[in-house]
């Protein structure tokens, strides 16, 4: 501990004596602290206005002994029920979520001010004005100016001297915010808040912002700023904490520059469960105005507004929660999970009719064929309900995404493109819209347009291995196979179990005829689904189309038809081409239109069908589904 410190010091109104373990203030007040207390108190006073981390506290305070981040909590608490300071809107302690405590009031010593008894003795002596009062009061300014320099108090050295300025913020990403409840049933909550501003800011078309699905990898994490800044390629991130009671919510946020670690923002917000979605305009605006983003005039009324109109927009508290669970379930993956997420969803709108989200997030998850293929939902549900959310409130982009991949679905080309623009004029952040047009371009054999959506929805989301692994998709309509497998190699290295990378892997091998590669895709591919999946099926039957072993190929194919039905039906069609039989892949084409299977425009874009293309009938097949 400093020794300087040791002697005392003044913050605000407060003096602080650490030998007596004492704390004076207003009204006569005094409070005697216990030693480790205290110690804390002035490990923070030492650092100023710096950050001091929890682990630096436990090992500075409780050097030699054990320490808990529970005792570290109390201490905090302690201190700050002498300061009389709230968490929530703090003179003194700012917390600084996941990390540690900063003293943001100024620390003085007792000669620096004219208070205490025996103030007289450490004020300045100017006996005489003329030239010695103007020597010690040059002295005094030069020694202000050195300090001005060396703090850059108010960016002065560039004021001056023309410095540059930091770069400017282009990027951010919103992590996981903290759950202040104590309750981990609340979790649902704090991650819907993280997942909602980040939606928000999303909306400032001039800022780049990582994906939820991203940032939230980083739950929990011991990464530094700077690693979690350089691994997401952003400038700022947004970190706080939320803390719910009843109907009322209270979020504590800080803004910090990645690269540096630095301080550039905070504020403390309290709302009724009532307001919360205009707080999310109201965070997202601060943000804008504080990097020094441009807003259009429009951009500003969506992200804050009137009172009225909130209270008007603002669904029903119960709603609201039912929906933030959805989302968290959604978020779960997994068949069971989206089936407990629609019926969060349904919950909602039961009751809540007009809360437009609820039904956007019920059409959003038609973009999981988990959903589609095992007909949880039906692609009218699915419309129905975007249709719905779009009627309710037509700014909400990730309705419009949907409602443009389903148009896809529906082979309704013009209708899905001119869903995406507007998605994205809404949010030009949204992945959900960026990756599935790109899905959309496939059919149209717009292939490069195809890369340039896939690979932005990938710079937004860069931990999102489903993302990742649809970056391959185009390469692999382009021929571009080596750098398809390129590719799903590096999914792999991020999640060697990612089945849908493996599957793909199968599908080039295909394509390069490397039957043995093939089988071990498949073999993989079961060990992660089951042996009875049909992806593992599948490739394990044209592995064998393509060795020429006719009998088991058709076998497995007979298995999967009668276990799926029609659903894989363009697979049927390829591996007839690869056994040459292609009077029997016209006829599973062929009927794959009449019953307008949903993915019979992407299978038929993609080089499995290369031997088929020139044939009157296929071109025919194409030309009425619309298609080049």
């Amino acid at each position: 501990m400093s020794s300087k410190l040791l002697q005392g010091f003044l913050l605000g109104p407060w003096k602080v004596e650490p030998l007596r373990g004492a704390v004076s203030g207003p009204n006569d007040e005094i409070h005697h602290l216990e030693p480790k207390v205290m110690d804390v108190f002035v490990c923070l006073a030492e650092h100023g206005n710096e950050l001091v981390t929890r682990n630096r506290l436990l090992d500075t305070v409780w050097s030699g002994s054990t320490g808990s981040d529970e005792q570290l909590t109390r201490s905090i608490g302690e201190l700050r029920r002498v300061l009389h300071d709230d968490p929530f809107n703090p003179t003194y302690i700012e917390t600084v979520p996941k990390r540690g405590y900063r003293l943001i009031a100024e620390i003085r010593r007792p000669e620096e001010t004219n208070l205490g008894k025996n103030s007289d003795r450490f004020a300045p002596s100017i006996r005489n004005a003329g030239r010695k009062a103007t020597i010690v009061v040059t002295a005094g300014l030069i020694a202000l100016l050195a300090t001005v320099f060396a703090l850059n108090v108010g960016n002065v050295q560039s004021r001056l001297f023309g410095r540059a300025a930091p770069a400017p913020i282009t990027a951010i990403a919103v992590l996981p915010l903290d759950n202040l409840s104590g309750d981990s049933e609340q979790e649902y909550f704090t991650d819907g808040m993280t997942e909602a501003l980040t939606a928000e800011l999303g909306q400032i078309g001039a800022l780049k912002v990582i994906s939820r699905t991203s940032a939230m990898q980083y739950k929990a994490t011991n990464k530094s700023m700077p690693e979690i800044a350089a691994e997401l390629g952003v400038d700022a991130l947004l970190e706080g904490s939320v803390l719910r009671a009843g109907d009322e919510v209270r979020i504590t946020l800080q803004l910090v520059h990645g690269p540096t670690d630095r301080h550039l923002w905070s504020m403390n917000f309290r709302r009724d469960l009532r307001d919360i979605l205009a707080l999310q305009g109201e965070v997202a605006r601060a943000i804008a105005d504080e990097i020094q983003i441009t807003l259009t005039p429009s951009m500003r009324d969506n992200l804050q507004p009137t009172t009225d109109i909130a209270h008007a927009t603002s669904p029903d508290p119960d709603a609201y929660e039912a929906y933030l669970k959805g989302r968290y379930h959604f978020n779960s993956f997994g068949e069971e999970a989206f089936r407990t997420a629609i019926r969060y969803y349904k919950d909602a709108i039961s009751t809540d009719p007009a809360f437009a989200m609820a039904y956007a997030a019920l059409a959003e998850a038609c973009m999981q064929p988990l959903v589609i293929f095992n007909q949880i939902l039906s692609l009218d549900d699915c419309e129905a309900a975007a249709t719905k959310a779009i009627e309710l409130d037509d700014e909400l982009a990730e309705a419009h995404a949907t409602l443009g991949f389903l148009k896809v679905l529906r082979w309704e080309w013009e209708a899905s493109e001119s869903r995406f623009a507007r998605a994205l004029d809404l949010n030009p952040n949204s992945v959900l819209a960026h990756q599935w047009h790109s899905a959309g371009l496939r059919p149209l054999l717009r292939s490069d347009e195809a890369l340039d959506e896939i690979r932005r929805a990938e710079e937004l989301d860069p931990l999102n291995l489903f993302v990742k692994t649809m970056v391959g998709w185009p390469l692999f309509d382009q021929r571009r196979f080596d750098e398809a497998l390129a590719q799903f190699d590096d999914v792999l290295a991020m999640n060697p179990d990612f089945m849908l990378a493996h599957y793909n892997k199968g599908l080039v091998y295909i394509l390069l005829k490397l039957p043995e590669e093939v089988l071990e895709s498949a073999r993989r591919v079961a060990e992660l689904s089951g042996e009875d999946g049909f992806e593992a099926r599948m490739l394990t039957a044209a592995a064998y189309a393509i060795k020429g072993d006719e009998d088991k190929a058709l076998g497995l194919q007979a298995a999967v038809e009668r276990d799926y039905g029609d659903v894989a039906i363009g697979w049927y069609a390829i591996i007839y081409v690869i056994l040459g039989r292609d009077e029997e892949a016209f006829l599973s084409l062929e009927k794959a239109y009449e019953i307008r299977s949903p993915d019979l425009p992407i299978s038929t874009s993609e080089p499995f069908f290369d031997d088929l293309r020139d044939h009157p009938r296929f071109q025919t097949l194409r030309r009425k589904m619309g298609l080049p």
